[in-house]
């Protein structure tokens, strides 16, 4: 299969934070479920997201952007930003039987993307082939990522243009508006 072009497009330095954006070195406060179970109070543990993309909507983002400034709409921030964790494609098994579909997007669970060159990456370094479990998602407080994107321990990387932006955005929600069936349609023998 021939590499795409024009999937991405390099990251903004500023501005708001867009959906469909690659990040990198995304850090996540998770309270120790020890503490809530009682043990130790105030126990936190810190998960670092290598790689993480925005799924969160762009009109959200914008709106919350605007709101952030003085004198800005307080009842449009976004009390937090929806990702989904990012892993390296090589990592999965190339010889599995559904690693096939997975590379094609045919496996409603999992979105491949392809590697964006060096070019396309804000840090000029590029990436790897990438790809996203739909039910690895998580999120973060909004004031918290934008803090850490300007203090340079979050990184904006690219972005996926359009129609590849609304191709993983549909296949997002898609997956998370599925229905759990309690069994299988009954086929008469």
């Amino acid at each position: 299969m021939a590499r795409t072009e024009g999937i991405y497009e390099t990251a903004p330095r500023g501005g708001p934070i867009l959906q469909c954006e690659v990040l990198s070195d995304v850090f996540q406060s998770v309270l120790n479920e020890r503490s809530v179970l009682g043990g130790p109070p105030h126990s936190v543990d810190i998960i670092k997201h290598p790689l993480a993309i925005v799924v969160s909507q762009d009109c959200d983002l914008e709106w919350d952007h605007r709101a952030r400034v003085p004198d800005g709409a307080p009842d449009k921030l976004l009390p937090n930003v929806l990702l989904c964790e990012v892993h390296e494609a090589a990592s999965n098994p190339s010889n599995s039987t559904l690693w096939g579909p997975i590379r094609m997007n045919k496996n409603e669970r999992y979105q491949f993307l392809q590697a964006p060159r060096w070019l396309e990456d804000a840090l000029r370094e590029g990436l790897p082939e990438l790809l996203v479990d739909f039910k690895r998602y998580f999120s973060l407080p909004t004031g918290e990522l934008y803090r850490r994107i300007s203090a340079g321990q979050t990184r904006r990387r690219c972005v996926l243009q359009q129609p590849f932006r609304e191709h993983f955005s549909n296949r997002f929600y898609c997956f998370q508006m599925r229905i759990a069936l309690p069994g299988e349609h009954f086929s008469e023998p």
